[in-house]
């Protein structure tokens, strides 16, 4: 998906039932709560960067832990500010290097498959490497839901 088409997918309207439809509602509660905890377990004090944090849901679970949001939707950054004041949120695409972030993070997260928006291999390495680029020495990164490769050849099912 372009980078235009993922903005107006994530639109205000959008943004404002996002928490209740994917990360709230019955069916995604027990996966949401699982991410939680492996976060939980490995965030320490922080610092914490949250890649595509959607509506900033996630980072309103660490109060305590300082942290940080990355996302390309205005309409997504403006729930997450909400959820989230004082905190700083960065409007950008997760593919393009940030130099401030260098380093900066003991925690890097990319959370609900947000990377299944990357066009192309040479994207998601690119997200990769962030990620690895913006993580501390002896920092975690995490990107939960990562599906077999295997998964993705045309003959399975």
């Amino acid at each position: 998906m372009d980078r235009a088409s993922v903005v107006n997918t994530y639109n205000e309207a959008y943004a404002t039932a996002y928490n209740e439809r994917y990360l709230l509602s019955p069916w995604a509660k027990h996966g949401v709560d699982f991410e939680v905890e492996i976060i939980r377990e490995h965030i320490g004090d922080g610092p914490w960067l949250d890649v595509a944090c959607g509506t900033g849901w996630v980072l309103s679970q660490f109060p305590d832990v300082e942290r940080a949001g990355l996302d390309l939707s205005p309409d997504m950054l403006d729930q997450a500010r909400a959820a989230n004041p004082g905190i700083e949120f960065t409007h950008g695409d997760m593919t393009y290097d940030i130099e401030a972030f260098h380093h900066r993070w003991s925690l890097v997260t990319c959370m609900w498959m947000a990377y299944c928006y990357l066009e192309s291999m040479p994207e998601v390495e690119a997200l990769v490497a962030n990620m690895a680029r913006w993580t501390a020495p002896g920092g975690s990164a995490f990107i939960p839901s990562v599906i077999d490769l295997e998964d993705l050849r045309p003959h399975v099912q």
